[in-house]
């Protein structure tokens, strides 16, 4: 989970940009469009296919982590302790959350700069290095602990350590776990909504 609230989201960010972006490059958008389906139809598909792939990324990386936990445990010799379902049910939940928020950050990103190197540029920008910054001085300027109580990194850390605490997220923000899910579906659904209107109403070229 820590993995997935630090460096995961912004790999999927990349997966999101290249799935709108790459569309303005390849000028594949213009063949598409006149076979009949609607703009919105397309974006649904395109956030659909996004979901289906954050979906086996989260599942993928759990089971790869279950795996190296087994064997580490058989070559100590330590007890094997599976968590229970509803605990198993509730992290890949949370981690398919965070997931989501940074690809269709990308997604909508691509279709704002209709491009794929900008969107993925800046989204990396503000997710490794302004959200950090951010977060460094919320423990001493009042606006800043504010603001970082609404940014994606501090919430998905705080959904995170409600799974599992780990040292990828030990710096995370004094935030509810009610909040940061909140928080997190709120982008989701405010990303979409810009997404839709990007793509919607502009030009393709």
């Amino acid at each position: 989970m820590g993995v997935v609230a630090s460096v995961g989201g912004p790999i999927v960010l990349i997966l999101g940009a290249l799935i709108s972006g790459s569309e303005y490059g390849w000028t594949t958008f213009k063949t598409v469009l006149t076979q009949g389906p609607r703009r919105l139809d397309i974006l649904g598909g395109k956030a659909a296919a996004l979901a289906v792939f954050v979906t086996a990324f989260v599942a993928l990386g759990w089971t790869a982590t279950a795996a190296g936990s087994l064997v580490l445990s058989t070559v100590e010799g330590m007890p094997i302790d599976l968590p229970s379902l509803s605990n198993l049910l509730g992290g890949l939940g949370a981690g398919w959350l965070i997931a989501m928020v940074w690809g269709m950050a990308g997604l909508a990103l691509g279709l704002i700069f209709r491009s794929t190197s900008a969107p993925i540029g800046v989204g990396l920008i503000w997710g490794l290095a302004v959200e950090n910054i951010i977060v460094g001085l919320g423990g001493s300027v009042g606006i800043f602990k504010t603001v970082q109580d609404y940014l994606v990194g501090p919430n998905a850390s705080t959904l995170a350590n409600a799974v599992r605490p780990s040292f990828f997220t030990e710096d995370v923000a004094v935030i509810s776990t009610t909040h940061a899910i909140l928080v997190l579906v709120s982008y989701i659904a405010v990303l979409a909504a810009t997404a839709a209107c990007f793509f919607r109403t502009r030009d393709l070229t």
